[in-house]
């Protein structure tokens, strides 16, 4: 049968077996929606209050370790894309202050 082929093309040392049969094996991941909330991000301080919720949530036991990990990493992925507009604001001024500056 094709299951049996698979394995032994796995066995074999064929890595696309080797996936197909591991992912037939292990369930994909479906992670509860964690009951909390997380408090609005749209500052740099915002994302720390939020921090320190998530924190303080793992602390309590109201989230896993891996939800807080989830959570913060979250957090974290704000705080990058608010350096970027930062970055890219600061870059668009001094291209306009060193276009003004040339004429």
């Amino acid at each position: 049968n094709l299951m049996h082929k698979a394995i032994d093309r796995a066995l074999a040392g064929d890595r696309v077996a080797l996936k197909l049969c591991i992912e037939r094996i292990l369930a994909p991941r479906r992670g509860e929606r964690a009951r909390f909330t997380l408090p609005p991000l749209a500052t740099a301080e915002d994302a720390v209050k939020a921090q320190a919720a998530i924190a303080a949530a793992a602390a309590e036991g109201e989230l896993t370790p891996a939800e807080a990990r989830d959570l913060a990493a979250s957090v974290g992925g704000f705080l990058h894309a608010l350096d970027l507009q930062d970055f890219e604001q600061r870059l668009q001024a001094l291209e306009k202050s060193s276009a003004r500056n040339r004429t």
